[in-house]
């Protein structure tokens, strides 16, 4: 994921196998646990939020690369708010 206003050069200390890419500004996943994009999408999100108190969000200006459209369907029905 990467943020386009912020930057979580401490995300590691969340321990919650995220990481920071300081060059390229984006949050990645250390690949340590074998779980689904959404999966970790969503492990991300979590990190963030505990360790900055800060709620990532999808808008529509959110691109998307590498990412099959099943699970970009699953991150925007989970971004969206219920009904």
């Amino acid at each position: 994921m990467k943020p386009n206003k912020e930057s979580f050069d401490m995300i590691y200390r969340s321990a919650m196998g995220v990481k920071w890419n300081k060059e390229g500004s984006y949050l990645f996943y250390t690949k340590s646990v074998k779980w689904s994009l959404f999966q970790w999408y969503e492990q991300i999100i979590k990190a963030v939020i505990s360790e900055y108190e800060t709620l990532l969000t999808i808008t529509d200006e959110t691109i998307y690369e590498n990412i099959d459209g099943e699970t970009i369907n699953l991150i925007k029905k989970q971004a969206s708010p219920s009904c």
